[in-house]
């Protein structure tokens, strides 16, 4: 043991309606080994449902934990939220960042460097008294 506490990353991916770009996005995120997935697809039909069940074996390999759900259209952004609100409570386990990715954006976790920046943002406002 160093000593040193590392800061647990949580990433919640959200994916709805392309399981293909929720697939590449988790193997984004887990190339740069920057912390843990949560991940969340909101199915939006028949086929797609049959889609992410034929895959949902290989991507829980590659999570800590998948949810799958249907979406539900009756709203602007249908299931998304609820999606991020399932990854809020699961990060409440003892996280200490989080960080929301929509699958379909192809929004990806760069580097370190925006855990180090996250970490200069929390201090400067702890030394502050900021909450």
């Amino acid at each position: 043991m160093t000593g040193i506490v590392q800061n647990r990353v949580l990433h919640v991916i959200v994916g709805a309606g392309n399981v293909d770009y929720f697939i590449n996005c988790i193997r984004s995120v887990n190339r740069c080994k920057a912390g843990e997935i949560f991940a969340v697809y909101n199915w939006i039909g028949p086929g797609d449902r049959m889609a992410i069940e034929v895959e949902q074996a290989k991507i829980r390999g590659s999570v800590s934990r998948l949810v799958v759900q249907k979406n539900e259209q009756h709203t602007r952004t249908g299931s998304l939220y609820q999606a991020n609100n399932l990854g809020l409570k699961w990060a409440r386990q003892g996280f200490d960042y989080v960080n929301f990715i929509q699958a379909d954006m192809q929004m990806m976790w760069w580097d370190h460097n925006v855990l180090a920046r996250a970490k200069e943002i929390t201090n400067w406002h702890s030394e502050r008294g900021v909450n």
